[in-house]
């Protein structure tokens, strides 16, 4: 053996014997051993030790600054796999197994379905737009569910019957995903604006005929009219995403957000909503 485990995690001074090892070690694959040229090639211009787990997470934030929006696992899976090869070809068997495992806790950021795309979101100019462009049913359907955060299928199965009226606000409960209930809390200004525009009598979005409306036809009208106002691919269901990146932006609580929107768990909203990563200054100032 020509190296310790310590000096491949503490030394940048290894990063040339190591970089040899991890190329041999992904031979046969040229994508991967451009990913790992490339990752060498960085850390030589940082002066970073090569196999360090907290090398590692630096680049993926690199990484997430070079290829926003897009999945760059396959770049990580290429240098872990080079770096264990390294680890094999110039530690001790228990050695390059204690390697392997700091590197297995390095992992690229799950993909949201997580992240929300930004024209997923609706910005207060592009909403003023979208509702001058609208007729005041749709506008109506719209400002609800951007100032609610509910599901549109929640929005049109609410009944007149289930609300609670009070002289500021009104309370609906909701049926939401999995059967979860929860409540939503609408200013009384709003469900009168809602009721001017739709006064049906047994639902509060309720067609001419007494029918709820059609949720494939208030898509429709709904994604049509911001589409021409904007230029955006938007759906209704951004209404909810715009809500709920407001409030988090507006309150920094995050537990409750998640809460009002019927997540079955925080790491939900963290993950949909929440964007924000430790700066080196920050990380050397812990």
């Amino acid at each position: 053996m020509t190296a310790k485990r310590t000096e491949l995690i503490q030394f940048p001074e290894a990063a040339a014997q190591v970089e040899k090892a991890a190329l041999r070690a992904v031979r046969g694959r040229e994508d991967y051993r451009r990913y790992v040229r490339d990752y060498f090639s960085w850390i030589r211009e940082k002066s970073l030790a090569p196999a360090d787990p907290l090398t590692l997470r630096r680049y993926i934030r690199e990484l997430g600054k070079r290829y926003s929006g897009g999945s760059y696992a396959p770049i990580l899976a290429a240098i872990k796999n080079g770096l264990r090869g390294a680890a094999r070809a110039l530690l001790s068997a228990v050695e390059a197994a204690a390697v392997a495992e700091a590197l297995r806790t390095v992992k690229a950021p799950r993909k949201a379905t997580n992240a929300i795309r930004r024209d997923a979101i609706i910005s207060p100019e592009e909403e003023r737009a979208a509702l001058a462009a609208m007729t005041p049913r749709d506008a109506a359907l719209f400002r609800f569910l951007l100032k609610t955060g509910a599901r549109i299928s929640e929005a049109l199965g609410i009944r007149l019957e289930d609300a609670k009226l009070s002289p500021d606000l009104v309370e609906i409960p909701i049926m939401g995903k999995g059967d979860k209930m929860r409540t939503l809390r609408v200013c009384r200004e709003l469900w009168d604006e809602v009721r001017a525009a739709y006064p049906g009598g047994v639902y509060l979005f309720e067609t001419r005929e007494g029918k709820p409306v059609n949720r494939t036809y208030a898509y429709r009208r709904i994604s049509g009219a911001v589409r021409a106002a904007t230029g955006k691919d938007f759906s209704p269901h951004g209404a909810r995403h715009t809500w709920a990146t407001r409030a988090i932006a507006k309150t920094g609580k995050i537990k409750a957000v998640a809460d009002y929107l019927g997540h079955s768990s925080v790491s939900i909203t963290l993950d949909l909503y929440t964007h924000e990563e430790l700066t080196d200054d920050e990380l050397a100032g812990i």
